[in-house]
């Protein structure tokens, strides 16, 4: 990079902003941008003078703005993800979320399919909402199981944040990956162009699709607020 001598430099996810925004960043020479570096920005020692960027949020409160009438305060919510450190910090970040909206909340964290299997039977009894994290790390997994599975027990509403878990849960509302290299590359021309007027060196995402399984919604004998007619497809 330094051989290059860019105008600025964009870092996208963490090793890239360790690795290579960081440093560049505290020589001070040019403009440094990152993105795709998950919430909390403290974690990775954020901010800092001189690097500006996307941190990459849950849509969690999206989802609970949403559906709104559907829950009420001590409604029980079970995220249900893999035994991992990326799952459990994003765990606890859901839960905390939840809580503030008046939620009991707790996480069920696997490390097979079949684990993961009994505890989505399980919470299809006495679960208001059900969380779907990601099914990386499980080992085992089988989208043919987990899609005959959720079809027969799906009792509850089932919610994700992943596009590739679609298809096991009745409601998504997922990050749009392209906010992420869009609001970079605009944010680094402006500190080219225009670096007297400084912007907020730190934000994050809310562009999201909403997307509701209609099978699943079947299956499950739930009904979604109206809004959800309204906003399938995409919400700023």
């Amino acid at each position: 990079v330094r051989g290059k001598d860019p105008d600025a430099v964009i870092g996208a996810d963490d090793n890239a902003r360790r690795v290579v925004a960081l440093p560049i960043a505290e020589e001070g020479r040019m403009p440094v941008v990152f993105c795709g570096v998950n919430w909390p920005a403290s974690a990775y020692g954020l901010p800092r003078d001189g690097l500006h960027g996307m941190v990459e949020v849950s849509p969690a409160d999206r989802l609970f703005d949403l559906l709104g009438e559907g829950l009420s305060p001590g409604d029980r919510v079970v995220i249900l993800g893999a035994d991992r450190p990326t799952d459990r910090a994003q765990a606890e970040g859901f839960i905390q979320t939840a809580r503030a909206s008046g939620l009991e909340a707790r996480a069920e964290l696997v490390r097979t399919f079949d684990e993961w299997a009994d505890a989505f039977a399980r919470a299809q009894e006495g679960v208001s909402l059900l969380y779907l994290l990601n099914n990386a790390g499980i080992r085992g997994w089988s989208d043919s199981r987990a899609l005959d599975l959720v079809t027969r027990e799906t009792r509850t509403l089932t919610a994700t944040e992943y596009v590739w878990m679609r298809p096991f849960a009745v409601v998504s509302v997922t990050k749009r990956g392209q906010e992420q290299g869009r609001w970079s590359a605009l944010h680094a021309l402006h500190l080219i162009e225009r670096p007297e007027f400084p912007m907020s060196p730190i934000v994050v995402n809310r562009d999201v699709s909403v997307s509701v399984n209609e099978e699943l919604l079947s299956v499950s004998g739930r009904e979604l607020p109206p809004v959800f007619d309204a906003l399938r497809g995409g919400l700023r």
